[in-house]
């Protein structure tokens, strides 16, 4: 680690870091901050035992990280990481870059520390897979607009109370008039006192939302962020875009300087089609061309009016399922076809190697199906059919979701 220059402004011609010496430095942080978390984890081992630092590793982690930072970049110092590629956090526009204060890099050191763990609290946090934060968001908005229109309403009141109070009144009206406000000035209190506890359920409906939301589209915003770090190359981390800091260059430029513009291009063209892929799925119908197209949803009525058949899937008899007659109708079921006697033929239902009702159902390329935790924990240890033997790559499993057979 060494001392950055004691000026506190950057003179610009230093240029940005080539793009690879955003990574570079990147993964020479994370190597020390292996390092330091071993030795911490260790620490934890043997203060609380081998079962307590299992508990608490991840904490460990981001108390190791968070140490890193504060005596590197919260001291005003570089990384190791930054030493090694000859960079220097600094913040504002070019041609009158400055090195970042002290709340804004103690504000960085939090985001660098407790970002990742945060992450991964809520990435493990739970909940439904399906919501992905609107309802609830639209909910937290509802009860919040309620909220402002009871308050303008209590507002318009007492402004037209005080406007009668302005007007000459007989003493008897007045005596009534004073108690009146004496009653409202208590149910204002009251309201306060009220919108006060209401706010504490209105926040807990916000963070859940926010949580779910980010936990399903959390994926998609980092995607964002690295596309705009392959074509601009400014901010590696997010942490740095937050805060605004980026860095200059301070070592010896190369000519051609190497980039990813053209990562960044396909990044971006890869996240515009899942963009049309989800408001395809969630405002799209069944009757729309377009969204058909882009959800796939057409594949199977283009199929079967071209007379073409999907890949067969065989039951552990090794009987062709739907043989003999049409596929049940959606929603029935496959396995719920009635057999000759009368009975659901609920065998079929059954995993060849648990021996219980098949959870989400999981064919081989050579049409078997079984359990997905059955199969897929069969194939690390041994990559075949345990049925038919026939080999088969971990990537080619097909989760046969919408079936019932």
């Amino acid at each position: 680690m060494s001392e950055r220059p004691s000026s506190t402004s950057v003179a610009e011609p230093f240029p940005s870091p080539p793009q690879p010496h955003f990574i570079r430095a990147q993964q020479k942080d994370e190597l020390y901050l292996q390092q330091l978390t071993e030795a911490c984890h260790d620490a934890v081992r043997r203060v609380l035992g081998p079962r307590g630092a299992l508990r608490w590793a991840s904490e460990t982690r981001a108390l190791a990280q968070l140490l890193y930072y504060a005596l590197t970049t919260g001291a005003g110092l570089q990384t190791l990481g930054e030493e090694y590629c000859d960079m220097v956090q600094v913040t504002g526009p070019l041609g009158s870059a400055a090195l970042p204060g002290l709340p804004r890099r103690g504000l960085l050191v939090l985001l660098q520390a407790l970002g990742p763990y945060l992450a991964d609290r809520l990435a493990t946090g739970g909940g439904d897979d399906e919501d992905d934060g609107f309802a609830a968001w639209q909910a937290a908005q509802a009860a919040a607009q309620r909220e402002r229109h009871a308050a303008q309403h209590a507002a318009q009141r007492e402004q037209r109370a005080a406007e009668q109070q302005a007007k000459p009144v007989p003493p008897q009206r007045l005596l009534l008039r004073r108690l009146a406000a004496a009653a409202q000035q208590l149910a204002g209190e009251g309201r306060r006192l009220a919108a006060a506890a209401a706010a504490r359920p209105l926040l807990s409906q916000r963070l859940p939302a926010a949580a779910a939301f980010l936990r399903a589209h959390g994926a998609t915003l980092l995607r964002v962020h690295l596309a705009l770090f392959y074509i601009f190359g400014v901010f590696y981390q997010p942490s740095k875009r937050a805060t605004g800091v980026r860095y200059v260059f301070l070592g010896h430029s190369l000519e051609g300087r190497p980039s990813y513009h053209v990562l960044g291009l396909l990044l971006c063209t890869q996240l515009g089609i899942s963009g049309l892929q989800w408001v395809a799925r969630r405002y799209g119908t069944a009757a729309n061309p377009l969204a058909a197209l882009l959800t796939g949803g057409g594949g199977a009525a283009q199929g079967a009016a071209g007379g073409r058949r999907h890949a067969a899937l065989l039951s552990h008899d090794g009987k062709l399922l739907g043989e003999g007659g049409e596929w049940p109708a959606a929603g029935e079921g496959v396995a719920a076809a009635a057999t000759p006697g009368g009975e659901v033929a609920a065998g079929r239902r059954k995993c060849p190697l648990c021996l219980s009702t098949r959870a989400h159902p999981t064919a081989t390329p050579c049409g078997h199906v079984f359990c997905w935790q059955c199969i897929t924990e069969w194939g690390a240890q041994k990559p075949e059919c345990p049925l038919c033997r026939a080999e088969f790559a971990p990537s080619s499993l097909i989760c046969l979701h919408h079936a019932d057979f």
